[in-house]
């Protein structure tokens, strides 16, 4: 009598694997970013018994690990041509847009403490511009942080609506703030304030970063001409 594997017995009657149950764990978040992904939710997604599912993942936390691991996989990382500063430039965008391609992932993301796979991908490519661009090592890893949590307040603020236009209710509660004390200068920029960009103000951040990076390489071959 031949033994049947009980994984290969699923996959045969469910279609169900590995890479399967991450996709759609993954488009259930990114449809609902922020939102409770429970395994019943993605067991009833998928068609298959809450149990089927612990045969390719060991739980929620393995899930989300694998969800982080697919997430980081597909960022477009530029290729290593160009100044170090188109370099950042393409890589901070690259960071953003697959934030915005996938919300929901992103936003697991940003809370997971685990080393995913693919995400050391991301910071060689920051660090490997920074060393290329002459940064120390010390300077090269804190500036690399910097860069990448630019990106993903970035990101969270734009996800999460903290960027967002101001709608009716977030103008009056502005304008209510504003009559509780003597604020010229910021009521002069009430049209700018509810009136906002976030392209824009991404941009000008990388922009600001670049600038003060390169402020920061002038001083450091100063001390060491």
């Amino acid at each position: 009598m031949s033994s049947v594997n009980p994984e290969q017995a699923i996959t045969t009657r469910t279609n169900l694997s590995h890479d399967r149950i991450v996709e759609t764990a993954m488009a259930l978040l990114d449809g609902d970013p922020g939102g409770n992904l429970t395994m019943r939710r993605l067991a009833r997604e998928l068609g298959v018994d809450p149990m089927a599912i612990y045969h390719y993942v060991s739980g929620k936390s393995a899930l989300l690990h694998a969800v982080v691991g697919q997430f980081l996989k597909e960022c477009e990382l530029p290729p290593r041509e160009g100044t170090w500063q188109q370099r950042i430039t393409a890589l901070c965008h690259a960071f953003r847009n697959l934030a915005h391609k996938h919300p929901g992932a992103f936003l697991v993301y940003v809370e997971h403490e685990q080393w995913a796979e693919d995400e050391l991908s991301l910071h060689e490519a920051f660090h490997a511009a920074l060393r290329d661009a002459g940064f120390d090592d010390t300077s090269t890893v804190y500036f690399a942080r910097l860069l990448m949590s630019h990106v993903e307040s970035s990101a969270w603020a734009d996800l999460t609506g903290w960027t967002g236009k101001f709608d009716q209710e977030d103008r009056l509660d502005l304008d209510s703030a504003l009559e509780r004390g003597a604020y010229p200068v910021t009521r002069s920029l009430k049209p700018i304030m509810i009136n906002t960009d976030p392209q824009r103000e991404f941009e000008l951040g990388v922009q600001t970063q670049i600038l003060g990076l390169e402020g920061q390489l002038r001083f450091l071959k100063s001390k060491h001409p």
